[in-house]
């Protein structure tokens, strides 16, 4: 007989008990599960602290995009007033930084999903041989890994490029020039 779940081992030992007093075996059941119970516990804070790292991760993504963004944006301060003043709109200024910054973010994050998901096999098998399971571990779905990474990209982009279209509305096109004089 095969425990499929530990959770439910008070049931298996309920049914092992049927059937051995239904034959009349003289058995032994002993509960232990502090094995399951100290892996369970290792692997469930491991996922707890990955799923920390991901989250300082992405946060100081934004923070280090949006000072980049308003970098470039200073140093287009001109190229901004010039754009202003020959009648471009300011959401097409808007569209065109967070475009020039979320085409490169774009090609880099597919580059990185791609090594992640050649590398992630190579640890998965590590982590299974350590830990002795005998189970094979189920790889991630790559078209998924892509479609979140490209997901989480393009709102990272656009919320790191939050703060500086919004100072982008308040330019004025006398102001810009009359600060390169």
């Amino acid at each position: 007989y095969e425990l499929n779940d530990p959770v439910e081992s008070d049931e298996f030992q309920s049914k092992a008990k049927a059937i051995a007093d239904k034959y009349s075996l003289n058995l032994k059941f002993i509960n232990n599960n502090l094995d399951f119970l100290l892996a369970s516990t290792a692997l469930n804070s491991l996922i707890k602290t990955c799923d920390a790292i991901f989250i300082t991760v992405i946060a100081l993504s934004a923070i280090i995009l949006s000072l980049f963004v308003i970098y470039l944006m200073n140093d287009r301060l001109f190229e901004i007033g010039v754009l202003l003043s020959l009648g471009e709109s300011r959401w097409k200024i808007s569209l065109q930084m967070i475009l020039e910054i979320l085409m490169p973010a774009m090609l880099a994050i597919n580059i990185g999903a791609l090594v992640s998901s050649i590398i992630i096999p190579a640890v998965g098998k590590a982590v299974a041989a350590g830990m002795q399971i005998d189970q094979p571990l189920i790889p991630a779905n790559i078209g998924a890994l892509f479609l979140l990474a490209n997901v989480c990209g393009i709102l990272l982009v656009i919320v790191a490029s939050i703060i500086p279209t919004v100072a982008i509305r308040k330019y004025t096109p006398k102001k810009i020039m009359q600060t390169f004089k």
